[in-house]
């Protein structure tokens, strides 16, 4: 309370010194006339231009470089932050005034009942202060997180990476042993490995255009943690990859809330991902296992197909590209008029049975 006392008082004294200025000004302009008038204009107008100038400096401009993310790795200029940011969070924001991020009404009549009954909501003002020390490790963790998005470029080593985005995090946060720092390790996932990878002293590997990356990092204030990831891709046919992740976070923020069971919101995320179509037969070439099962196939498109197959190939390898051919792969067996149509599904159902097998690149 004492930090906003002291800048609104700031305020008003910049305030008052510019309303003496314009008192002096217009006094001169009663003796000069009409051309201490006209000064007088261009002064003020000078001021407004200047005013408007410092006041208004913007969400930013530098684009992130990789896909996936929206908004600008320098948003943070607009709260009077320095591009890179050097200005430890909490010199630019006031006691209990720092950023709240998105509002989620409650869905149903127990959010109706927290929001209308006094007594709720005034123990929800008790806990103010702890909300407002939350907020604090959120915009130090938001400002860090537009700082390594400005980063993230092919070429960069994964440990020089996470060195830069830690150390700007004790920065900005100001660290304090327990009371304030870094969360957890940074993770800089790659590819296949799913999360919590870490490069260690010695490690000296490389992000590359065609990798995908998972960056998970946290802030901690009175040892609470907040904690964010977000998925690093610069190849365009990551793009249905990031829109899934993208739909299943989505779907967890609108699942949680109070009383929401965590395999509840689970379950959710889940389903959203699995809604998504996953190319799993990308591969050079199938073949019939030799020693294939005898499993009963439902699907009439997977007998069809098998039976094409075994008349064409036997166990030999074939391809895709093989079955769309006018012949279905052999001119000499088949006639024209064998190219296989809509087979994904029966080809998939024969791998899944263990009837072909599959070669991947």
């Amino acid at each position: 309370m004492d930090v906003e006392k002291k800048v609104i008082v700031q305020e008003e004294e910049i305030e008052d010194d510019e309303e003496e200025d314009e008192v002096v000004e217009g006094s001169a302009a009663a003796e000069g006339g009409d051309a201490a008038a006209k000064k007088k204009n261009k002064k003020k107008n000078k001021k407004k231009k200047k005013k408007a100038a410092t006041t208004a400096a913007g969400p930013g401009t530098k684009l992130p470089p990789f896909r996936g993310v929206t908004g600008f790795t320098d948003s943070y200029i607009q709260y009077g932050q320095t591009e890179p940011p050097t200005i430890p969070v909490a010199k630019l924001f006031a006691v209990g005034s720092f950023p709240k991020g998105e509002e989620q009404n409650h869905p149903g009549d127990f959010n109706t009942y927290r929001i209308t009954s006094e007594e709720l909501r005034a123990a929800e003002r008790e806990n103010e202060a702890f909300y407002d020390r939350v907020r604090y490790a959120s915009e130090v963790h938001r400002q860090v997180r537009k700082f390594a998005q400005g980063l993230i470029k092919p070429g960069i080593r994964l440990i020089d990476l996470c060195e830069a985005l830690e150390n700007k995090n004790r920065e900005l946060v100001e660290e304090a042993g327990f009371a304030r720092g870094i969360g957890f390790p940074t993770g800089c996932s790659l590819n296949h490995v799913a999360a919590h990878y870490t490069p260690n002293a010695g490690d000296h590997t490389v992000l590359t255009y065609n990798d995908v990356m998972k960056i998970d990092f946290g802030t901690q204030v009175d040892g609470r943690i907040i904690d964010s990831a977000f998925t690093v891709a610069f190849d365009p046919q990551f793009d249905p990859l990031l829109a899934a992740s993208k739909a299943a976070t989505n779907e967890g923020v609108r699942q949680s809330g109070i009383d929401a069971r965590l395999g509840e919101i689970g379950a959710a995320i889940q389903e959203v991902m699995e809604s998504y179509v996953v190319e799993d037969m990308e591969c050079s070439h199938y073949a019939k296992a030799f020693d294939a099962p005898h499993v009963p196939l439902r699907l009439p498109r997977a007998k069809k197909l098998l039976s094409h197959i075994q008349r064409t190939f036997g166990t030999l390898p074939f391809c895709r590209r093989w079955l769309e051919r006018e012949d279905g792969g052999s001119s000499f067996i088949n006639p024209k008029g064998a190219k296989q149509e809509k087979y994904i599904m029966g080809l998939k159902n024969l791998v899944d049975n263990g009837i072909v097998t599959v070669c991947k690149v």
